[in-house]
C-alpha cells in the first residue's frame, strides 16, 4: 500500500511539473512580446526626447542670434505680429492669433538657430 501512495504521489507531481512547463511556456512568449513592445516604445520616447532637444537647442541658438542682431530680432517679431494677425482675422478669436503669434515667433526662433549650422 505504501508503494501505491508512492506511486500516485510521483504521477500527481509529474502532472504538476508538465502544468508548471506549459504555463512557463506561455509566459515566456507573452515576456517576449512584452519585451519587444517595450523596445519598441523604448526607441519612440528617445526619437521624440531627440526631437524636442533639437528643438529647444536650435529655439536657443536663435534666440542668442536675435540678441546679437536687431534686424533679425525686429524681422523676428514682425512675422509673429504678421502670423498674429493673420489668425486673428481668419477666425476672429484673440487666443487663436496670440497662438499663431507665438508660433510664428518660436519657428522664427527656431529656423534662425537651425541655419546656423553646427554647435560649436
Amino acid at each position: 500500500m505504501l508503494k501505491s501512495d508512492w506511486e500516485q504521489t510521483l504521477d500527481d507531481l509529474k502532472k504538476e511539473v508538465a502544468s508548471i512547463k506549459g504555463r512557463a511556456g506561455i509566459s515566456s512568449i507573452e515576456f517576449e512580446e512584452m519585451r519587444k513592445r517595450a523596445e519598441s516604445f523604448k526607441v519612440s520616447f528617445l526619437k521624440h526626447r531627440l526631437e524636442e532637444r533639437r528643438r529647444s537647442v536650435a529655439r536657443s541658438r536663435g534666440y542668442t542670434s536675435i540678441t546679437k542682431d536687431r534686424k533679425k530680432f525686429g524681422a523676428s517679431l514682425g512675422a509673429a505680429a504678421v502670423g498674429s494677425i493673420v489668425a486673428g482675422i481668419a477666425s476672429r478669436d484673440k487666443f487663436i492669433a496670440v497662438k499663431a503669434g507665438l508660433s510664428g515667433f518660436d519657428a522664427t526662433l527656431r529656423g534662425l538657430g537651425e541655419t546656423l549650422g553646427p554647435c560649436p
